[in-house]
C-alpha cells in the first residue's frame, strides 16, 4: 500500500479494538508501518492478520501501556528490528521519536486524563466507540445534518439531507404541477358552486311554470269532460247539435295534447339538469384525479 505516510513507522496502543483498531487500519491503508501494541493477543494477531491481508505491514507486540517494564520490551532495537523490519538511519530517527512521544504518553496516562468525548459533527459512533458509516442512496451535495452533536439516532430516522440539482428541479416541477392542479379544482369547485346555484334557481321558477301548466290543464279536461258528456245528453234530446260536441270534444283533445306536452317539457328538463349534474361531476372527479397524481409525484 502506497500513501500519505509510505516509510513512515506508526506505534498504535489499543490497537486490538475500537478506535485504536481504526486507527491501525487507517495508518496502515497511507502506507505506514504499523506496531500494534495491546493486552489482548488474539484479538491484536486477528487485527495484524487482517492488515497484512488487506497488503498493509502490521506486527503484533503484547504488552501493557500501562506498566513501564512492559513497554521497555519493545523499546530497544534489537525488539524493534524484529518486529518491524526498520532499516533505514531515518526510520530510526522515526521510530526514536516515536519511543519517546509513547513514553510521553505512557507518563501522562499514568497522572493525567483523557477526554471520552469529543465535539465533532457530522461523525456518528455506534456503540462500542467505532466509527459509523451512514450510505447515502443517492448521489448529492449534504445540505443538513439532522441529528444536534450528543443525539441518539435510532434505526429508520432522518440523519441527513442530501441536495441534487437534477433532483430538486423534478421535485420543484412536480410541486408547481400539484399547486396548479389545486388551483384548477378549486376554481372548478368555485365554479361548480355558482353554476349549480343558478341551475337550482332556474329549475325552481321552470318546475313552478310547470306546475302551473300541469294544475291548468288537469282541470280543462275535468271541465271539458263534463261539458262533452253534458253535450252528448242534450243532443239526444235535441237541444244541440253534433257540430257544438265535436267543438268541445277537440277542445278536450288539444288540452290532452297541451297537458301531454308540459309533461313532455318537465321530463325534457329533469333529464338536461341530470346530465349537467353528471358532467360536473365527472368534471370534478378528473381533476382531483389529477391533483392526487400530482401529490403522488412531489412524493416520491
Amino acid at each position: 500500500m502506497a500513501g500519505k505516510l509510505d516509510g513512515k513507522v506508526a506505534i498504535v496502543t489499543g490497537g486490538n479494538d475500537g478506535i485504536g483498531e481504526a486507527t491501525a487500519r487507517r495508518f496502515a491503508s497511507e502506507g505506514a508501518r504499523v506496531a500494534i501494541m495491546a493486552r489482548r493477543e488474539s484479538q491484536g494477531l486477528k487485527v495484524q492478520d487482517d492488515i497484512r491481508g488487506e497488503g498493509g505491514d502490521a506486527t503484533f507486540i503484547r504488552c501493557d501501556v500501562t506498566d513501564s517494564k512492559a513497554v521497555e520490551w519493545p523499546g530497544t532495537p534489537e525488539h524493534l528490528d524484529r518486529a518491524l523490519e526498520v532499516t533505514t538511519p531515518k526510520a530510526w530517527l522515526a521510530l526514536g521519536a516515536l519511543i519517546a512521544i509513547l513514553a510521553a504518553v505512557i507518563a501522562w496516562s499514568v497522572a493525567g486524563e483523557v477526554s471520552t468525548h469529543i465535539r465533532a459533527e457530522g461523525i456518528f459512533i455506534a456503540r462500542g466507540g467505532a466509527i459509523q458509516d451512514v450510505a447515502s442512496p443517492a448521489a448529492g451535495r449534504l445540505a443538513r445534518i439532522a441529528p444536534a452533536v450528543g443525539d441518539a439516532v435510532a434505526e429508520g430516522e432522518l440523519v441527513a439531507e442530501i441536495f441534487d440539482a437534477e433532483t430538486m428541479e423534478r421535485y420543484q416541477g412536480a410541486v408547481s404541477l400539484a399547486e396548479e392542479r389545486a388551483r384548477t379544482l378549486a376554481d372548478l369547485e368555485n365554479e361548480a358552486r355558482e353554476e349549480n346555484a343558478l341551475a337550482a334557481e332556474h329549475l325552481a321558477r321552470q318546475r313552478a311554470r310547470l306546475d302551473e301548466l300541469e294544475s291548468i290543464g288537469r282541470e280543462s279536461i275535468e271541465d271539458l269532460r263534463a261539458r262533452v258528456v253534458e253535450d252528448r245528453d242534450l243532443l239526444e234530446r235535441g237541444v244541440t247539435d253534433r257540430w257544438t260536441l265535436e267543438r268541445t270534444e277537440q277542445s278536450l283533445e288539444q288540452v290532452r295534447r297541451s297537458l301531454f306536452d308540459t309533461l313532455l317539457r318537465r321530463e325534457d328538463m329533469e333529464t338536461v339538469e341530470l346530465r349537467r349534474r353528471n358532467d360536473l361531476r365527472a368534471r370534478l372527479a378528473a381533476a382531483q384525479a389529477e391533483l392526487v397524481s400530482a401529490n403522488y409525484q412531489v412524493s416520491e
